[in-house]
């Protein structure tokens, strides 16, 4: 019973988090330690060229829209 309560609050706050995340007047992304994308928000989605931010995910720079300017922008 714990357990169920537990993952229902968990989930409630994964979507709140989203909403949040998706909502802001931001561009919002996140990387791993090897310059790979872990995830982004629908505003960086849209700039990257790409139709949802699941799309993004394991690709770096240089497989994006900006992939000409991708060594201008690496942190490497």
């Amino acid at each position: 019973m714990r357990r169920t309560r537990d993952e229902k609050a968990m989930s409630n706050f994964d979507m709140l988090l989203l909403t949040i995340i998706n909502t802001a007047p931001l561009r919002v992304f996140w990387k791993d330690t090897e310059l790979r994308f872990l995830g982004c928000n629908l505003a960086f989605a849209r700039d990257a060229g790409v139709a949802c931010p699941n799309d993004l995910t394991g690709k770096d720079d240089y497989q994006l829209a900006w992939k000409e300017h991708a060594e201008l922008i690496s942190c490497r």
